[in-house]
């Protein structure tokens, strides 16, 4: 098992991968850049929580947890688009959206834990 596939970051990242995709069956294909976006930056949150914990250097991790960070973050507005065309029910958005909250803090302490490591080793 690599070190990622333990943190609760890692696991939330990849269920609200699954929800996405499940979301995502119901989406009419004509709406195939939202699609395709919402799997992509969903998808980029677990990568680079793996990508972070695969770098040596300190600055490094903290620098790919930030862009999963973003990746979550480019992920509510696309949800926000599919709720406002009326293609996904407002209560899977909240469901989604706080699953969202709850990765963008834990990727921030994440981030912040590069700090603190590195004030320990001082």
């Amino acid at each position: 098992m690599f070190d990622f596939e333990r943190l609760d970051t890692y696991k939330l990242a990849l269920e609200f991968c699954g929800d996405v995709e499940n979301l995502l069956h119901d989406i009419p294909k004509n709406e195939f850049t939202l699609i395709d976006q919402l799997k992509r930056a969903s998808i980029s949150i677990p990568l680079n929580i793996a990508e972070g914990c695969g770098r040596w250097h300190d600055k490094e991790k903290k620098q790919f947890y930030f862009i999963g960070r973003g990746s979550a973050f480019e992920c509510v507005p696309i949800l926000s688009i599919l709720e406002n065309k009326g293609l996904v029910k407002k209560e899977i958005i909240i469901q989604l959206r706080d699953k969202l909250t709850r990765l963008v803090q834990m990727l921030t302490k994440l981030a912040q834990s590069t700090d603190n490591k590195r004030d320990r080793d001082m």
